[in-house]
């Protein structure tokens, strides 16, 4: 069963929006159109996510949230990822490099 990702919230809010239309300049899939002096979201199943129209708002009256999605195996339960696990190294004794675990020294004939 193939599940499809919930859309992105979008949201103006009205009262703070001035009618600039910066967000309309700023979109690059032009989903923002300017109605009565009002910004809105007209085009909704193509907005990519960029939030660039949030950030360049000069009065913060757009919100375009990703909604927060939950992994879930078939069998119900939440997989649980493992931390990666940091090699044991010992410490070195001398000040002298290593190259594939020998003394650099190691190398050269003298």
């Amino acid at each position: 069963m193939a599940v499809g990702i919930p859309p992105l919230e979008l949201r103006v809010d009205r009262e703070r929006c001035n009618g600039c239309a910066i967000c309309a300049q700023v979109c690059p899939t032009q989903v923002i159109d300017v109605l009565d002096r009002k910004a809105v979201f007209s085009r909704r199943e193509k907005c990519m996510g960029c939030q660039l129209c949030e950030v360049e708002c000069p009065v913060f009256a757009i919100q375009v949230r990703r909604p927060i999605l939950k992994v879930v195996s078939a069998e119900g339960a939440v997989p649980q990822v493992k931390p990666q696990v940091e090699p044991q190294v010992e410490p070195r004794r001398t000040g002298e490099p290593l190259i594939r675990g020998k003394p650099l020294s190691s190398y050269f004939r003298e």
